[in-house]
C-alpha cells in the first residue's frame, strides 16, 4: 500500500510467504492492483490540479479568503500526487523494488511523501476551521490566511522529521532495498510509530473536523431559531411601518455555497482515509494474514483518493459560483422586510415607489423598471 511506504512505514514484500509470526512489514499485496491504482490516481488528480489551478488564476483579481486557503489545499494535494504518487510509482516499477539512488534520498524522498500527506490533512482542517469561525464569530477579527497556513506548512514538515530516522538503505541478498527500521526491532517500536502517525494524519484532524462542524451546525440552528423569533415580533406590530434587516440570523448564498463544499471535502477525506487506517490497524494490532492481497493494495490507494478528488469538489462548485454572477441573483443573508399599515397612505405611496418583497426588490429605472435581485456576490465574506 503506498501509505504503507509513505507515512507508517512499512515496506511490502512480493513473494515473501505468510507463516506464524508474520512481519507485518511483510505483508502481501497484488502488485498489478497498486500499479494501476498508483497510475489511475496520478492521471485523475493531475488533471483535476491543472483545472483547480486555472479556475484559481482565472478568479485571482477577487480577494477571497477561501480562495487562498483552497490555493494551498490544492498545492498539498499536488504534493501528494506529482511527488508523493509518482515517486513510489517509479520506485514499484523498479525490478524486485531495488532502491537506486542512495541512503540520502531514500530518507528525503520518504520525509517529502510523509510531509505531502500531513499537508493536505492540516490544510483540509485549517479550510474547516476557516469556515467555523467564519459563521460561529462573522464579526471576530480574522486570522492571517498566509500566517495560518505557513503554521500547517510547518507542522507538516516538523511532523514529518521523524521518517529521516525511520528510513535507512539495507542490502538484502545483494539488492538494495529502502525500509524502514522496524524490521529488526521489537514490535512495540512499531507500534508506537503507528500509533504516533494515525493520530497525526487521521484521528486527530478528525476529532477537530467533528468539533468544528458539530459547532457550526449549532449556530445555524440557534440563528435560524432567532429568526423565526424576529418575524413573529414584526408580524405582532402589524400597525407600525418597519424598515428592517435581518443581520445575521441567515446565511449569505456564498457562505452556504463555501460552507458545503468544504464539507464535501472533509466527507471525502474521511471516506478515503478510513480504509487505510483499519487496514494498517489490523497490520500493526492484528493478524496481517486475513488481508485479501488486492485490497490490501486497493486500501493503501484509496487513502490518497481525496487528493485527487478535492481540485473536482472545488471545480464544481466553484462553476456554479460563476453561473449565478449575472445581474439576476437569488439572496438571503441581507432581506429587506417592510410591514406597511393599511391606514398609512404615506407609507402606501412609498411602498409604490420601492417595491419590496420577501425574494426581491425592484427599483424604478428612467423609462423601464428594471427588477434588479441583491447579489451575495461569491465568496465575499
Amino acid at each position: 500500500m503506498i501509505w504503507i511506504e509513505v507515512t507508517n512505514s512499512t515496506n511490502d514484500t512480493r513473494n515473501d510467504d505468510v507463516s506464524n509470526g508474520m512481519n507485518p512489514s511483510d505483508a502481501l499485496f497484488h502488485v498489478p492492483t497498486r500499479l494501476i491504482v498508483l497510475a489511475v490516481e496520478i492521471a485523475i488528480g493531475t488533471i483535476g490540479i491543472l483545472g483547480a489551478f486555472f479556475c484559481l488564476w482565472r478568479d485571482r483579481r477577487r480577494k477571497s479568503r477561501v480562495n487562498k486557503l483552497i490555493l494551498h489545499v490544492t498545492l498539498a494535494d499536488w504534493l501528494v500526487v506529482d511527488v508523493a504518487c509518482v515517486s513510489q510509482l517509479i520506485w514499484e516499477c523498479m525490478p524486485s523494488r531495488e532502491w537506486i539512488a542512495g541512503d540520502f534520498l531514500c530518507r528525503n524522498v520518504k520525509f517529502l511523501q510523509s510531509f505531502a500527506m500531513m499537508s493536505s490533512s492540516f490544510m483540509v482542517t485549517l479550510l474547516a476551521f476557516d469556515r467555523h469561525q467564519a459563521i460561529t464569530s462573522p464579526l471576530k477579527a480574522r486570522f492571517s490566511v498566509l500566517r495560518s497556513t505557513l503554521v500547517g506548512w510547518s507542522l507538516a514538515a516538523l511532523m514529518s522529521t521523524p521518517l529521516i530516522a525511520v528510513f535507512h538503505t539495507r542490502n538484502d541478498n545483494g539488492t538494495t532495498v529502502c525500509e524502514n527500521i522496524f524490521r529488526t526491532k521489537p514490535p512495540w517500536h512499531r507500534k508506537l510509530y503507528i500509533t504516533y502517525a494515525s493520530l497525526i494524519v487521521f484521528y486527530i484532524p478528525l476529532l477537530l473536523l467533528l468539533v468544528f462542524y458539530i459547532r457550526i451546525f449549532c449556530t445555524i440552528r440557534r440563528k435560524a431559531s432567532l429568526q423565526d423569533n424576529n418575524k413573529r415580533l414584526l408580524d405582532s406590530n402589524r400597525s407600525r411601518v418597519f424598515l428592517t434587516a435581518t443581520p445575521s440570523y441567515s446565511l449569505g448564498r456564498a457562505k452556504i455555497k463555501t460552507l458545503l463544499m468544504t464539507i464535501v471535502i472533509v466527507l471525502t477525506f474521511i471516506i478515503c482515509s478510513c480504509p487505510y487506517h483499519v487496514v494498517e490497524m489490523i497490520l500493526t494490532f492484528g493478524d496481517p494474514r486475513i488481508l485479501d492481497p488486492v485490497w490490501n493494495a486497493i486500501g493503501g490507494g484509496a487513502a490518497v483518493a481525496n487528493s485527487c478528488v478535492n481540485p473536482y469538489i472545488f471545480m464544481i462548485f466553484q462553476s456554479k459560483c460563476f453561473t449565478a454572477r449575472p445581474l439576476t441573483v437569488l439572496h438571503s443573508s441581507k432581506r429587506r422586510t417592510i410591514s406597511v399599515s393599511a391606514g398609512n397612505p404615506e407609507a402606501v405611496n412609498s411602498s409604490k415607489k420601492t417595491n419590496v418583497t420577501d425574494d426581491k426588490i425592484t427599483f424604478p429605472l428612467a423609462r423601464n423598471d428594471l427588477q434588479v435581485e441583491r447579489e451575495d456576490e461569491c465568496d465575499k465574506f
